[in-house]
């Protein structure tokens, strides 16, 4: 009877502890949230509703006190202005603007530690900004608004927001911050956005001469838009699952850290004949295994390549004549076996025409080919190869490895 009993308790503990308990909040005066909550109340609420007015010396309280908060409404609320020592950036006497989502929201950073229980939030209409770091490190926060007056988003405001697969911008953006999208899902920005586009939930600036940031959830292989010019630091960062990267020759600037975390990379097809100048960007392939990605480039640019800052840091760089037809790369075409000894066959097309290269560039074999045809390579010497796949107007490329 007493296991029985025991059980009971342990159960009705276990529901209590992981209850939705939620609270609604009118509050008059700006700054008097911790005066609505009970001590018990601080640790047990996990859905808050709050109207009225609220200032930076709330939000204090909803970061620091409030420790299992999951959902917040604040949509029917009006942030004021504040000025004291008693906002999100503790410490400092600062002034918060009225109507700005303040810096530091659920972010200390003097620990580099973000909510990871946050999931939603509400926010009003009314809002026109967000400081510096808002939301950063809210691993758990799956929905957020931007209101439809926003015209600033500041530095890191989402950086690291892993659970927040879509983030829809609104066409009153004109400035977002640096690192502010890093880790976070796909952007949408409105069509009508003056600064700003997204295609294919990469972000841009409108004219699409810079490439911003690509979404953390990419995966394969993508190809950079022959419009780009710049490709922004960490654009890349937190994009393990991507496979391959194509830089077409209008990039003429690629800042520090661009593919940094992009350890998954294992092709990089570089369409400028002329290396572009990387000496003053640091970092920009860390955590690429160059001892084993292979860099593709135009024909007669390898020797550049091999002496240019940071590019000569890949063991495998191979010219590739037909790499300036290069537009299209995609997983629907593999080989195997791959390693191979004998011979090897391609799966995911009819007839095609291959095209294999050594790693100096030089063609081995070229030949048409039909549906799942065995293709020797056992005169081949052993290392590196790359298979040019043309099949339905398409070009595919994939790199063989001969062993012996």
């Amino acid at each position: 009877m007493k296991r029985i009993l025991l059980s009971f308790v342990s159960i009705a503990i276990s529901i209590m502890l992981h209850a939705q308990v939620s609270k609604t909040v009118n509050q008059t005066t700006a700054g008097t949230l911790n005066t609505f909550l009970t001590s018990t109340e601080r640790t047990t609420i996990t859905d808050l509703t709050i109207t009225g007015y609220i200032d930076a010396s709330d939000f204090l309280t909803l970061r620091d006190s409030m420790t299992i908060l999951a959902n917040l409404d604040i949509s029917g609320a009006t942030i004021l202005k504040y000025t004291g020592y008693k906002g999100p950036n503790k410490g400092s006497n600062y002034t918060y603007p009225a109507n700005e989502i303040p810096k530091f929201t659920f972010y200390k950073g003097s620990n580099y530690d973000g909510n990871s229980k946050l999931k939603t939030v509400k926010l009003p209409t009314s809002v026109k900004s967000f400081g510096i770091n808002a939301f950063r490190s809210c691993s758990a926060l799956e929905s957020i608004n931007i209101p439809p007056l926003v015209t600033t988003i500041g530095e890191d405001a989402f950086y690291s927001c892993l659970a927040l697969k879509t983030v829809s911008i609104p066409a009153s953006v004109n400035y977002i911050g640096s690192y502010t999208f890093n880790a976070c899902g796909y952007v949408k920005v409105d069509a009508n956005n003056q600064h700003f586009t997204s295609i294919d939930s990469v972000l841009f600036d409108k004219a699409q001469d810079t490439l911003i940031q690509c979404p953390y959830t990419k995966t394969g292989d993508y190809v950079i838009p022959s419009t780009v010019k710049v490709i922004k630091h960490d654009a890349f960062d937190f994009c393990y699952n991507l496979k391959s990267i194509t830089i077409p020759s209008s990039v003429k600037s690629i800042r520090y850290m661009a593919f940094y975390n992009c350890s998954g990379i294992t092709k990089i097809y570089a369409k400028n004949p002329e290396a572009i100048l990387l000496g003053s960007s640091t970092a920009i392939f860390d955590d690429i295994d160059k001892s084993y990605c292979t860099l593709y480039v135009p024909v007669g640019s390898k020797s550049k390549y091999e002496i240019a800052d940071q590019w000569k840091d890949f063991i495998y760089i191979v010219e590739l004549a037909s790499l300036t037809a290069i537009d299209e790369i995609s997983n629907t075409i593999s080989i195997y076996p791959n390693p191979t000894s004998s011979y090897f066959t391609i799966s995911g097309v009819n007839e095609s025409e291959i095209e294999i290269y050594s790693a100096n560039g030089l063609l081995v074999l070229k030949k048409q080919i039909s549906s799942n045809e065995n293709i020797p390579v056992n005169k081949f010497e052993s290392g590196l190869y790359t298979v040019k796949i043309v099949s339905d107007k398409k070009v595919e490329i994939k790199t063989l490895e001969v062993i012996h």
